[in-house]
């Protein structure tokens, strides 16, 4: 799959998913903590962050990584598969694993690997696709992670928890950031921006607000070793 240039052509930092996920690393781990972002893409997260922590940022593309480099100069970056993470065991205090895992051929892979090299009572902290989101019915094929053709690992929360408890993830949290995949009908595109005000609201509080009914699941996970 060729995650490089053209892949990112509609890539844009979304500030305030940035300031909600920041905001709750802050909240998990003490300031000087490790901090590793798989799929850093342009390092968004990780520029707010290593002024206070030790960053780790990865993603398969070049073309990522360079431009992270730029943005990011405090962070190690560097190209790595999500399926072959090569660090210490027991290094890191915190993973970000945002919209990656539906990527990969193998995500048990990426979640083997997460437990070695996260300490005991790390957290991992994981967003995926939500097949149960309830508005999912009105895209049909249309639906977000349809459409994106790299999207090989569509499981259902069901599967996704299965494999967290397989590898002995406790789930401190699950919720969902909202609905964001407008429009969901045809007609009256322009008032369906109400569809995004719950999203907004949790996002601009910085709480944990909306329960595993929007396109994300987010999961909080603790690692158990």
């Amino acid at each position: 799959m060729d995650f490089e240039k053209k892949y990112f052509e509609k890539y844009r930092e979304q500030k305030l998913r940035t300031n909600f996920f920041n905001s709750l690393i802050r909240k998990l781990i003490k300031k000087s903590g490790r901090i590793l972002d798989i799929g850093c893409a342009y390092g968004f997260y990780l520029k707010y962050l290593e002024n206070d922590y030790e960053t780790y940022g990865i993603d398969i593309s070049l073309h990522a990584v360079e431009k992270a480099k730029q943005i990011c100069k405090h962070s190690k970056i560097a190209v790595m598969s999500a399926e072959r993470l090569e660090f210490k065991n027991n290094f890191f205090d915190l993973i970000l694993c945002l919209d990656i895992l539906e990527h990969l051929i193998n995500p048990r892979k990426c979640l083997d690997d997460c437990k070695k090299i996260l300490k005991d009572n790390g957290f991992l902290i994981v967003g995926v696709p939500n097949t149960k989101s309830i508005l999912k019915k009105l895209k049909g094929t249309e639906w977000f992670a349809y459409r994106d053709k790299t999207h090989i690992s569509i499981f259902d929360k069901e599967k996704w928890e299965e494999l967290f408890k397989e590898h002995n993830f406790e789930i401190l949290k699950c919720f969902s950031e909202g609905f964001w995949d407008i429009p969901y009908v045809k007609f009256l595109k322009s008032l369906q921006k109400v569809f995004l005000i719950p999203g907004v609201i949790q996002y601009k509080l910085k709480r944990i607000l909306i329960p595993p009914i929007g396109e994300n699941l987010i999961y909080i996970l603790r690692c158990k070793k």
